[in-house]
């Protein structure tokens, strides 16, 4: 075989090999309270991703949440149960608890953020569009129950439908004093359509603020092949390298 026949060759074996490498697997950013957001938006760009930081809710006018307000600017719907459906302006809620505090990723500025009151809550973010990777920040969250801590899912349908792609949970921190500590979720696959926060609040009826919310479109970014495409790519490139090796052997 010659050069030409066994680089193509050569290409065929290497896209079959890295099939399985290029599966969706949703990577979730929790454990690190320092750098959470750092390392989620690291991720995303790598994919080739763009990130929105507008539904900052700067713009939302204080008071009852507005579930549309950006869904024609930015494709951002929200959903919501429990009491976590108050835009206000602020530090964050501030419960005071001081003891065991750690830093997150920085304290909230005054700005208008998404109050979450005493007790159960679910916030549903959903895109009109598939995305690589959504996160948001929380405020002054504390919890000392291990069994109730904070969760962010993602799903490949709007508003916590279809597919649960995969969860995770919060650490067990102290983020009070309006400390900020980001979870994230990122997907090579592009197949995010909602993501939810969960808090059952059932341990210390903590109050705790939403804000900041990102998310990252695909742009520019090309499908990843499927197995079975590859298999034909491959069968093809090694059509073309017999044909051009029998040409070679006649002339």
């Amino acid at each position: 075989m010659n050069v030409r026949s066994l680089s193509l060759a050569s290409t065929m074996m290497f896209l079959l090999s890295g099939a399985s490498a290029v599966q969706a697997s949703p990577i979730f950013y929790v454990g690190n309270p320092s750098g959470n957001s750092s390392d989620w938006g690291s991720a995303v760009l790598g994919l080739g991703g763009s990130i929105n930081t507008n539904v900052n809710f700067d713009t939302h006018p204080t008071g009852a949440l507005i579930n549309a307000f950006y869904t024609i600017s930015d494709g951002v719907t929200f959903s919501e149960t429990g009491p976590i459906t108050t835009v206000q302006n602020g530090a964050g809620p501030a419960d005071g608890n001081t003891s065991g505090q750690v830093p997150g990723e920085g304290t909230h500025p005054v700005s208008n953020f998404l109050f979450g009151g005493v007790g159960p809550k679910v916030l549903t973010i959903s895109f009109n569009t598939p995305v690589l990777g959504a996160g948001f920040f929380t405020l002054d969250y504390f919890d000392t129950n291990p069994n109730d801590l904070m969760r962010i899912l993602a799903y490949d349908g709007p508003n916590g439908t279809g597919t649960l792609l995969g969860s995770a949970s919060s650490v067990n921190q102290n983020f009070q004093n309006n400390r900020l500590y980001f979870m994230g979720v990122s997907d090579n696959a592009n197949d995010i359509r909602s993501i939810q926060f969960t808090y059952s609040g059932s341990g210390t009826g903590d109050s705790i603020g939403i804000d900041n919310i990102r998310f990252a479109t695909a742009g520019n970014v090309a499908a990843v092949p499927e197995p079975a495409s590859l298999l034909l790519l491959g069968t093809g490139v090694a059509a073309i390298a017999r044909r051009r090796y029998r040409v070679r052997q006649q002339s």
